[in-house]
């Protein structure tokens, strides 16, 4: 329990215990001092005798369920692939990517930077370069690239970039037969098929599906990590908001609470957070919630009035008026039409 140990006006010393482990593995509470103080469009909050690791385990919640929900949500769109030998000339210096590329490197010899970190390419080197951030490709004018490059679209809820949340994986070395390779290879031969499947979009997008899931699995270990760091960003802001509503999308949230958990005002968060996604916070807490009661619909035979107390609706009625208006159905005609579907 926190204890309140007084301060100067506008100020809230707290005093919270935390369970540490000492040396020799024994349980002791450490008790930090937190300072509240509202400053301009910033709620900022000073740590005394708190080390830099118990300050972050005590603010961010990470965990890799709460990217599993997030993940769920990713919706796909492949703008274009192709595979063809680069001209010497070839350069790419965009301020910010107006989408993802994959590069998939055959032939040739060169490299590229992310944000002002370089790194070196060559014969059978995959990268990725995010929607957003400051990005330079080149080759050797003496020995071009031969590559595969693919453009996508990736946004939680069609809404938030995935590279916003999920750490960009490192250039990966593929295997003479990689499954990988295969995917981008097949990726480029749809794409150019003389008369196109009408599901074509939809080969495209489960390809690229799995060419994402197996890069961003070699850099899993990075991800709870990058997501709890001390947040400086915007970008860092809002993935950090969006792990929290991934986490705690069924506990009662308010637009102060989400603020709170990357310490700023609430209308000068709420602005921010529009800003990057296009949408206020607690529209989009809405329809996460919604996605999720689609889960629970599709998957199990759960009242209506549970399913709405699972996702964060306490009024049962509410729920289902918010349901409709965003999935277009009432949330028992959702749960009929599915189960209809899988047995049919």
């Amino acid at each position: 329990m926190a204890n309140a140990v007084g301060g100067r006006a506008g100020e809230c010393f707290v005093s919270v215990p935390l369970p540490t482990k000492t040396q020799d593995g024994a349980s002791s509470v450490l008790h930090i001092l937190s300072s509240s103080v509202l400053a301009g469009p910033y709620l900022k909050r000073t740590w005394v005798g708190v080390p830099l690791k118990s300050r972050r385990r005590s603010v961010f919640f990470s965990g890799m369920a709460a990217f599993d929900s997030l993940f769920s949500s990713v919706q796909l769109r492949v703008l274009t692939a192709s595979r063809a030998q680069l001209w010497p000339n070839w350069h790419v210096d965009e301020h910010s990517l107006p989408c993802n590329k994959i590069y998939c490197i055959y032939s040739g010899h060169g490299g590229y930077s992310l944000d002002g970190h370089r790194h070196e390419l060559g014969p059978d080197d995959l990268c990725i370069l995010p929607t957003k951030r400051r990005s330079e490709a080149w080759h050797d004018r003496k020995d071009p690239f031969e590559k595969i490059w693919i453009h996508f679209d990736a946004r939680i809820l069609g809404l938030v970039d995935l590279f916003d949340v999920a750490p960009c994986p490192p250039p990966f070395h593929l295997e003479e037969k990689s499954a990988l390779r295969a995917l981008l290879e097949e990726m480029v031969a749809e794409a150019h098929r003389p008369q196109p499947s009408p599901y074509q979009a939809l080969a495209q997008n489960g390809r690229l599906s799995l060419v994402l899931a197996q890069l961003l699995n070699e850099s899993a270990g990075r991800m709870p990590r990058a997501a709890a760091a001390v947040l400086r960003g915007p970008g860092d802001r809002i993935a950090s908001v969006l792990q929290y509503v991934a986490e705690h999308y069924a506990e009662p949230l308010s637009l102060e609470s989400l603020a709170d958990v990357v310490c700023l005002h609430p209308t000068y968060f709420s602005n921010t957070f529009r800003k990057a996604t296009g949408t206020a916070p607690m529209a989009f807490l809405q329809r996460f919630r919604i996605e999720r009661a689609k889960s629970l619909l599709a998957s199990t035979d759960l009242p209506v009035m549970e399913v709405a107390a699972r996702v964060g609706f306490q009024d049962p009625y509410h729920f289902s008026r918010v349901f409709k208006k965003l999935a277009g159905v009432a949330p028992k005609e959702f749960h009929q039409s599915v189960r209809r579907s899988s047995t049919a």
